[in-house]
């Protein structure tokens, strides 16, 4: 292709800038043997060609269409981060593109936004105790919360959950921009940690109004005092106070607690013991120094791991609600094979088969007829 505008390049150059990229960095990500076709590519002194432009699109998580488009501009809400992973703006990048995706998919099926996600409580960042209550109740989700919060989010609220190994250095993120709300899980964490990151990242979506223009102002994270209060939410959100009490009161009442009632609990919701025993406390069932003697226990830390394994759930590569889109964008004509191969990240030849991990049909659909 001939690259006649330089608002091409300057897309290309102001994404990579963005990224944090250098032109010798892009270069290796695109497999050339220097940066110097980047740095005559970003000056227009190299015709630029297709596969090149799907190439750079590729590298730096954005589509091809952006990247052509006159006086583009990649300014957007920012990502707020409960711990920031080391390649922070390539992580961010990655999670914008798959909400954009998501977003895609909801606008060319005409599914509206039914469903708002607000507080349902005022001044919700100084009642964090009652903000969990009254979410729990709003959003139905039942004895066990962390077993069905995703889902609800997902699917009644229209939240894009992505879950990205982000390693040691990386916790859980969210926005909120014209996709919609968006949540990125550590996926290299337990599967307790994700549950509890989910509704921590929740409690920060509800409060956004209040709290993100000064975590943006202040390096994209939040403050502690507010980390704290979402940490409150959390544990509220997904051990609630009333069956906690009926389990648990007489139980210490009589002192006969054993080490596989705290573990059998916190599997059974979905939580790690920290979690639990810290609520305890914070009921005032326990103390500080049990606490403190339980979590330095080594008996009690090696039975709750002899447990782990059987809990293990590894969450799926993609959200469950995006591939069943695809395939109802897919089946109905709206995109092309070659467009739903690229949203689920597979080849031609493996798409049926990718459909068929996530147990979606893909026979021909038929609209309903409701006239008599």
């Amino acid at each position: 292709m001939t690259n006649n505008s330089s608002s091409i390049t300057e897309n290309i150059r102001e994404r990579r800038k963005e990224l944090g990229l250098t032109q010798e960095d892009l270069a290796e990500k695109m497999g050339l043997a220097n940066h110097q076709t980047v740095s005559d590519i970003e000056r227009g002194k190299r015709e630029l060609k297709a596969s090149e432009l799907a190439n750079i699109a590729n590298v730096l998580n954005v589509s091809t269409s952006k990247l052509l488009e006159r006086e583009e501009s990649f300014d957007s809400a920012p990502v707020l981060w409960r711990e920031a992973p080391e390649d922070k703006k390539e992580k961010e990048a990655i999670f914008r593109e798959k909400c954009e995706q998501y977003h895609f998919l909801e606008e060319v099926l005409g599914q509206k936004h039914t469903s708002k996600l607000t507080s349902p409580v005022e001044e919700p960042l100084e009642n964090p105790k009652g903000l969990a209550e009254k979410v729990r109740n709003v959003m139905d989700l039942g004895g066990q919360p962390a077993s069905s919060l995703r889902q609800t989010l997902e699917e009644d609220y229209f939240v894009k959950v992505w879950f990205l190994q982000l390693g040691e250095s990386g916790s859980g993120a969210c926005t909120r921009d014209d996709f919609g709300y968006g949540i990125l899980i550590n996926s290299s964490e337990a599967p307790w940690r994700m549950n509890f990151s989910l509704a921590h990242e929740l409690f920060h979506l509800l409060t956004w109004e209040e709290t993100a223009l000064d975590a943006s102002e202040s390096g994209g994270s939040f403050d502690t005092a507010i980390e704290s209060r979402a940490n409150i939410f959390a544990a509220n959100l997904l051990l609630p106070r009333e069956d906690i009490m009926d389990h648990f009161r007489e139980k210490f009442e009589n002192n006969d607690v054993y080490y596989s009632d705290l573990i059998e609990y916190a599997r059974r919701f979905r939580v790690s013991t920290e979690a639990l025993v810290w609520r305890l406390h914070n009921l005032n069932l326990i103390d500080k120094k049990i606490v403190d003697r339980l979590l330095n226990d080594p008996e009690f830390r090696k039975m709750d791991k002899g447990t782990m394994h059987d809990s293990w759930d590894i969450p799926d590569e993609k959200p469950e609600r995006f591939v069943r889109l695809v395939g109802l964008a897919y089946m109905r004509g709206e995109i092309s094979k070659t467009k739903a191969a690229d949203l689920l990240d597979t080849s031609l030849f493996d798409l049926e088969n990718t459909f068929e991990r996530y147990d979606i049909s893909l026979k021909d659909d038929k609209k309903a007829e409701l006239s008599g």
